[in-house]
């Protein structure tokens, strides 16, 4: 305001045609121009109102001749004090950079798939925005929520690389953490195929060889297929020995190379072979003292005497029936021991073997033995995408699980992917829903592997 007179200062300030204040008073100076903002002419009160949100109105009441008024301001910041023509505020500007911390993955960690880069940023004012960075590469960027960022590591080379997390405030400060990773996705390349393979017959077997496969990595095992099924999948020699051969009888073999992530080669080329006729007509022993003991949910392990024969016995079949029901051949073995892997859990399984000799002669069959899996104690995971009929992942979808352990809600995150884990071995009915998507449900047996299931949902 601006007094023509030192008497001359002061008007009334109405708001919304209720409220009243005596602006001025004699701290105002004559014939100046000045910032008033203090009722009755005190120096450290000023108007402070609460006003709802809308609409108000401020009327300007003179109460003394010659007083004028160039400009009046409302501010919500009552530690504003108004420069030249009020359009700033001489108020302190935000130079404190906020706080950022890395808390996933660990620094040195080693990581493969999908990572989730997770931080905490916070600051006096408000968090602006985090960046997400991979070396010098922009991942994402987040303006609200929780901080974390899912990471693919399947479009990284491996090795080392460098994580780093910046978080700005609203006055564009910024700080920044880091942490060092190492990526190891899995090796997807395959051994070559195997070459050179030979098959020589003989009384009651078959001797195999080969040449050796090469890989990235390193091949770990060979898997030979007889007539075009497995016959042995874990040889680890470039040498083998069919001794479950029949007299008289032709043969086709192949073999592919694996290299220790389930890569396989194309299998070598067939080579084929007939048995000579069987010279021996005497059958080996009976094994005895069969015995068989529970290793775990989904393994018993059997062990037996040694049979004899006139000439040699070559080999033991064994046989496995869940209690009750007809034995039947499960494997062919060189030695007095077997364990019989991927069992049911709480089952009582019988066994029994017999004994073949060179010439493919064979025992009369064992007494039985048998022994019950316990329970089994492994946890499962059922993981997936939910995505519609175009194939865009759905976020935010709800998958709903009932089973052993209970029921139990998650949720698929913006990639529309889940991962469900923990779950004890049984059976579950897993539900899918969105909003404006048909539910679906599905039931499946969990085991201790992991289970992916991908499911559409088609729009109502």
């Amino acid at each position: 305001m601006k007094a023509g007179s030192l008497a001359n200062n002061s008007y009334l300030l109405n708001v919304d045609g209720n409220t009243c204040f005596n602006v001025g008073g004699a701290g105002v100076s004559a014939a100046e121009w000045v910032w008033v903002d203090y009722q009755d002419g005190s120096q450290n009160t000023k108007i402070n109102m609460t006003l709802a949100k809308g609409s108000h109105s401020l009327t300007l009441v003179g109460t003394m001749p010659d007083v004028n008024i160039d400009h009046i301001i409302a501010l919500s910041d009552t530690t504003c004090i108004p420069t030249g023509n009020g359009d700033n505020c001489n108020v302190a500007s935000d130079t404190t950079p906020p706080t950022v911390a890395i808390t996933a993955p660990q620094e040195n960690a080693t990581v493969s798939g999908t990572v989730s880069i997770a931080a905490t940023a916070s600051d006096a004012s408000d968090i602006g925005k985090v960046e997400y960075y991979l070396n010098s590469t922009l991942l994402g960027t987040q303006t609200t929520g929780s901080y974390a960022y899912a990471w693919n590591t399947a479009t990284t080379a491996n090795g080392p690389q460098t994580i780093i997390v910046k978080a700005y405030d609203k006055s564009g400060n910024f700080a920044s953490d880091t942490v060092h990773v190492t990526v190891q996705n899995g090796d997807t390349t395959a051994p070559s195929q195997p070459t050179g393979l030979k098959a020589t017959p003989a009384n009651g077997k078959v001797a195999l060889s080969w040449a050796a496969s090469t890989d990235s990595i390193g091949v770990t095992r060979y898997e030979i297929s007889r007539n075009g099924v497995p016959l042995a999948a874990y040889v680890t020699t470039t040498g083998y020995e069919d001794v479950t051969v029949t007299p008289n009888t032709s043969y086709t073999y192949t073999v592919s190379a694996l290299d220790a992530a389930g890569n396989r080669s194309l299998a070598s080329a067939p080579a084929s072979v007939t048995t000579p006729a069987a010279t021996d007509a005497i059958a080996p022993s009976v094994p005895n003292g069969l015995s068989a003991a529970a290793a775990s949910s989904s393994q018993i392990n059997l062990s037996w005497n040694v049979a004899t024969d006139d000439t040699a016995v070559v080999a033991y079949d064994v046989y496995r029936a869940p209690k009750g029901s007809t034995l039947r051949k499960i494997a062919t073995v060189t030695t007095t021991s077997f364990g019989d892997t991927n069992l049911k859990a709480n089952t009582t399984y019988q066994y029994a073997v017999r004994a073949k000799d060179a010439a493919g002669n064979t025992s009369a069959q064992s007494a039985t033995a048998q022994a019950t899996t316990p329970r089994a104690t492994t946890r499962g995971v059922v993981q997936g995408v939910v995505k519609d009929a175009k194939g865009k992942p759905i976020a935010n979808a709800r998958v709903v699980v009932d089973g052993p352990s209970g029921r139990a809600r998650y949720q698929s995150n913006s990639k529309g992917a889940y991962t469900i884990k923990g779950l004890t071995a049984g059976r579950y009915t897993v539900t899918y829903k969105a909003r404006q998507f048909a539910s679906q449900s599905f039931t499946m047996h969990v085991d201790s592997t992991v289970i992916t299931k991908d499911v559409t949902l088609q729009r109502r």
